[in-house]
């Protein structure tokens, strides 16, 4: 499949790509330049596909995975558009690595985090209003 990817000026497309034959994927590696929206553009077929990348200052990209003709995908995978169904691409799949947040000298995932402080948010209120949980 002849395709390419390329970005606006906030992104930088490493232009060798990897084909996975078994899977009919082919994976690029982009990194952002700012904190900011940019947009990723894949040609394919001479037919251009634009999708939304919203980047952070430490150099990755926030994303998920759209496939054609999924009508759940947009209320799942809210950032990428819809493909058509007679598009030339199944799908695009924007991954990134997963954030970590050190606290109390230990690297939290966000749900964790999120547990916890709904917790001490829950507990420090009862305690001092004198509530059981």
């Amino acid at each position: 499949v002849p395709a390419q990817l390329s970005g606006s000026s906030g992104l930088s497309v490493d232009p060798r790509s990897v084909r996975v034959q078994p899977a009919r994927e082919i994976v690029w590696r982009v990194e952002t330049k700012a904190a900011a929206l940019h947009e990723l553009t894949a040609r394919v077929y001479d037919v251009d596909y634009r999708f939304p990348v919203q980047g952070n200052e430490s150099g990755r990209a926030l994303g998920s995975a759209r496939r054609a003709g999924h009508v759940w995908d947009a209320f799942v995978h809210a950032g990428l558009p819809s493909i058509p169904d007679n598009a030339a691409i199944e799908s695009v799949r924007v991954a990134y690595p997963e954030a970590r947040y050190r606290m109390l000298g230990v690297d939290w995932d966000w749900l964790g985090l999120f547990l916890v402080g709904t917790l001490v948010g829950a507990v420090i209120p009862a305690a001092v209003l004198r509530i059981q949980m």
